[in-house]
């Protein structure tokens, strides 16, 4: 636990409704205090590419810039994580650099998870909430709806943090996962150990407070 810093973020909110000019300007503020706060390579995943390519053309960062894209390789990317501590990978949750891949020796020290990573409502979506509420009664919205995201959510964020020797930041910008019919669903840890950050300049001062704590321990 001490070598992991797990933030949520209450003023922010991919919900639909909420995604506004002053919603995508908040998650750009977000980024950039994160990026500014912390020490090595970051990765930023949003819900989808259509929101990394609203958002994307806001962000300045000193960072060198990698871009989820169809013909972006693996070995291309940690390569570069390689080569110096200084880059930010922008991608998807659910996408080939959330999932499935490891970054070894902490190449990666901050995941930030823009958004609660829902599957789009459609008419397959609605079908198979209906067709599990009939088979689990009280449970198809949670089981076709909230678990995938949740797992999915969980999955990005565990990008960061591989081994009992790693150390690193999450940072999820949703309110949702602080309301307290999502935070169960949340692994115990997590539970356990998110905290509450209520601004950019709050969650940035959490990251610099975590790598002072840690570059102290080395001095020791």
């Amino acid at each position: 636990p001490e070598n992991r810093l797990i933030l949520a973020a209450e003023d922010v909110s991919s919900r639909f409704e909420k995604r506004t000019g002053k919603m995508l300007e908040k998650w750009r503020d977000y980024i950039e205090a994160i990026s500014e706060a912390n020490e090595g390579n970051m990765a930023v995943f949003f819900t989808s590419y259509e929101l990394m390519h609203t958002i994307l053309p806001l962000i300045k960062t000193h960072r060198h810039e990698i871009v989820e894209q169809r013909k972006t390789r693996r070995g291309e990317v940690i390569g570069q994580l390689t080569r110096s501590a200084d880059n930010v990978l922008f991608g998807v949750m659910g996408g080939k650099f959330s999932e499935g891949i490891d970054y070894p020796g902490n190449l990666l020290t901050c995941v930030v998870a823009v958004g609660l990573p829902y599957a789009t409502w459609t008419v397959y979506q609605k079908a198979l909430i209906n067709y599990l509420s009939h088979q689990f009664p009280g449970k198809g919205r949670t089981y076709a709806y909230l678990t995938p995201a949740i797992l999915r959510l969980i999955q990005t964020c565990g990008r960061v943090h591989r081994s009992a020797t790693d150390k690193g930041c999450m940072a999820i910008l949703d309110e949702r996962v602080t309301r307290p019919s999502i935070k169960k669903q949340l692994p115990s840890y997590y539970q356990k150990e998110m905290k509450i950050v209520r601004s950019p300049i709050d969650c940035a001062e959490q990251i610099r407070k975590f790598w002072k704590k840690h570059a102290r321990k080395r001095t020791l």
